[in-house]
């Protein structure tokens, strides 16, 4: 399956999803130094510079073939407790410029990552947004809180892992370079009624983070993977938060760029979470595929 990889740093949404099986058909990143990381180790892949950039027709143009994956990390730092919280008054805000393409593309899978912090901001209503605006395009959204811990890093790392999918048919969506046919479905209905209470939907999307077991009995076979997952994580990550943050040394002398690769590391996401999503993914799309 195609991925087109959306504020992609150093690349950590693509090593993951490759390792599923996945190929990366373009990547879009604004910081010069992690383009150029991205250009050493994806030497054919095209990066824009910018998502405000990101069009169906300008990659059609470029000859990159259609994704039925879009994945992104946006800007976390109007979320994030170590900024200034000002989420959607933030100009750092994305998520609309994101949403933009998502609607503009119709992939048939949507990952998305970001800190904690995006549940709570302006009491939940940056968050449920999100889900809204998904929703309103026919996608079915899972949430999940899994940290870096949970899938064997030594830090904590909480974060917020959204995976969305409509299996509504994209074949007649296609680029006209990407001759692969792809299986038609039909869109699943959301599992949220739409005229409930913003805040008391945002609301119990959080219990949702806190308790997968709680609503076991209604999450369809392919989200068993991810809820695993999840579950692990929060075993892994009970320790004490001092026994699983790492020793590394804060100054470094005669490492070329250390600043930026200090940078780059501290905003990639960890490739394994994003493998484990990946492999849940194409298991599902098997599911589906031998059962017409």
């Amino acid at each position: 399956m195609n991925v087109l990889d959306l504020f992609s740093g150093i690349g950590g949404f693509s090593i993951g999803l490759e390792r599923a099986g996945f190929k990366t058909v373009a990547f879009c990143e604004i910081d010069k130094y992690c383009q150029l990381v991205l250009k050493k180790h994806w030497k054919d892949i095209k990066v824009y510079p910018d998502v405000r950039e990101i069009t169906k027709r300008q990659l059609e143009e470029d000859g990159c073939d259609f994704p039925e994956v879009i994945t992104g990390g946006f800007p976390c730092q109007p979320f994030s407790v170590a900024g200034r919280q000002k989420g959607s008054g933030d100009n750092r805000h994305l998520w609309p410029e994101m949403f933009r393409v998502i609607k503009e593309f119709k992939s048939r899978w949507i990952i998305i990552e970001n800190v904690r912090g995006l549940i709570n901001i302006q009491d939940g209503v940056v968050f449920e947004t999100m889900h809204t605006d998904l929703e309103s395009q026919g996608y079915e959204t899972q949430t999940f809180n899994i940290p870096a811990a949970g899938v064997g890093a030594p830090h904590r790392r909480d974060r917020v892992w959204i995976v969305a999918n409509s299996r509504r048919t994209i074949r007649g969506q296609q680029s006209s370079r990407n001759k692969e046919s792809t299986r038609s479905g039909t869109s699943q209905e959301t599992k949220r009624s739409a005229d409930s209470d913003s805040l008391a939907r945002s609301s119990e999307r959080e219990k949702i983070m806190a308790d997968t077991e709680s609503i076991q009995s209604r999450k369809s076979p392919e989200s068993k993977r991810w809820e695993d997952t999840s579950r692990r994580s929060e075993k892994k990550s009970a320790h004490n938060w001092w026994n699983v943050e790492p020793s590394v040394g804060r100054v470094v002398n005669g490492v070329q760029g250390r600043t930026h690769r200090l940078k780059g590391l501290g905003n990639a996401i960890i490739p394994q979470i994003a493998e484990e999503i990946g492999k849940a993914i194409m298991k599902a799309e098997l599911v589906w595929e031998i059962m017409g």
